[in-house]
């Protein structure tokens, strides 16, 4: 964010809102899985406005940290040899935290 007093004439620089970002997460379907079925809950009316918190591990072992709202959980049909999935849509609201 910028502004440019008429009395200076020099262009001062402030920082501006953080976004956090968003992360698509591609997952295999279960429906008997609870923590799916509290993200497929965050979408519909009852959940709309609840924060989770999220930890993804990755195959090195390192493991992100942080807290976001569910905004979309589909159902993707896949291919005659893949298995049925879900993407799920989570808006990110504090930084994530890594840990190695």
């Amino acid at each position: 964010m910028t502004h440019e007093p008429l009395a200076t004439g020099i262009t001062e620089k402030f920082k501006g809102f953080i976004n956090y970002g968003s992360v698509s997460l591609a997952i295999g379907q279960d429906i008997s899985d609870a923590g799916q079925a509290i993200l497929s809950a965050g979408v519909d009316g009852a959940g709309q406005f609840v924060e989770h918190s999220f930890s993804i591990t990755y195959n090195d072992g390192s493991v992100d940290y942080f807290t976001g709202k569910v905004f979309s959980y589909t159902k993707n049909p896949g291919a005659a040899n893949s298995i049925v999935g879900s993407t799920v849509a989570v808006e990110i609201n504090t930084t994530i935290v890594n840990v190695p």
